[in-house]
């Protein structure tokens, strides 16, 4: 009888590993989910960082071109999303086709200007982080 009492347990036990490896393969698939969002999250992020810190570099290279060739600053000033010089002849026409097409060329959508009011300068950069969200870099000096 115990024999019986034992194989009869065994019937009701079939299935419950099983059972217990799909509660274990759903937990882990929500764990694996959560973490390729948080990867994305984290890509998002690191682009973005990606495009400010050109923004930075781009705002104080022109700027510093600017302070090179003083005598022509007011040829600087260009508004944004105006497009480079075809055949600079200038130094600062020169200046501006580089800054512009290297804007254009490393930043999505990537366009700058230059406002110049007597000593003090304003440039802008700005440049799109997806289809609708257009981001932009503003920093003011003097020279």
């Amino acid at each position: 009888m115990s024999m019986h009492a034992s194989v009869s347990g065994w019937y009701r036990q079939r299935g419950v590993t099983l059972l217990e490896v799909l509660i274990t393969m759903v937990v882990l698939s929500i764990g694996l989910l959560g973490f390729a969002a948080l990867q994305t999250v984290s890509m998002k992020s690191n682009r973005t960082a990606l495009y400010r810190s050109y923004a930075t570099t781009y705002a104080y290279d022109i700027l510093d071109c600017i302070r090179a060739n003083r005598a022509s600053a007011g040829a600087y000033a260009v508004s944004v999303g105006t497009a480079p010089p075809s055949s600079p002849t200038t130094v600062a026409q020169r200046d501006l086709g580089d800054w512009l097409t290297g804007l254009a060329a490393n930043m999505p959508n990537g366009l700058g200007g230059v406002a110049i009011a007597g000593n003090a300068v304003t440039i802008t950069v700005q440049w799109d982080e997806s289809p609708t969200d257009t981001k932009s870099f503003t920093t003011s000096s003097s020279f």
